[in-house]
């Protein structure tokens, strides 16, 4: 879990950076690309946001040999010389316990208390602060979508109002024209 809050952190900071390219360059990207673009790379980072996990590679791109032997500098003017490494671990004497020793180890029970660390708690507030951010943004969205239906009124196409959404809509070139609500609640 606490590789999941690293990550998140990891991915938080680099969007980050990208929203600020963004941002700065929000101005140029309208003047340059159509609207579809703009919101198709903010559609982009957001998903990088909304899903965690960093893509790897199933093997790696580029391997480095690792060198079998061991080269040991010696004092300046002297040349260099090759330490073979042993072929085999060396083996370590085991150890000799009386026979009660192992019987009480196998007796004994594995502690039953646990521990948590701070990175384990920060990822659980952080998960519980997100879901309750999402729950609360949708529904206000639907509250709201609901309180404008239900007392608004939609405006005629040949109202002044009307007429400058066409207008607008035919100039960043929409091809459905969405309804205009008006409404004393918003």
């Amino acid at each position: 879990m606490t590789d999941l809050f690293g990550q998140v952190i990891e991915i938080s900071l680099s969007m980050s950076v990208l929203i600020v390219i963004l941002f700065v360059f929000s101005k140029t990207m309208h003047q340059r690309y159509r609207a579809s673009v703009v919101v198709l790379a903010w559609l982009a980072i957001a998903l990088r946001l909304i899903l965690p996990w960093n893509i790897t590679l199933p093997s790696a791109a580029v391997t480095i040999p690792v060198p079998q032997r061991m080269v040991q500098p010696l004092p300046v003017g002297s040349s260099f010389t090759e330490i073979p490494q042993p072929e085999t671990e060396p083996q370590l004497p085991s150890p000799s316990f009386p026979e009660h020793y192992e019987k009480t180890e196998e007796n004994t029970m594995p502690p039953t208390g646990f521990s948590i660390s701070i990175l384990q708690i920060l990822t659980v507030v952080w998960i519980i602060g997100m879901g309750l951010s999402v729950l609360r943004l949708t529904l206000d969205y639907y509250r709201v979508k609901k309180l404008l239906m239900a007392r608004g009124q939609r405006v005629s196409r040949q109202s002044p109002q009307g007429r400058l959404l066409r207008q607008l809509g035919r100039k960043i070139k929409m091809k459905k024209i969405p309804p205009l609500i008006a409404s004393r609640s918003a």
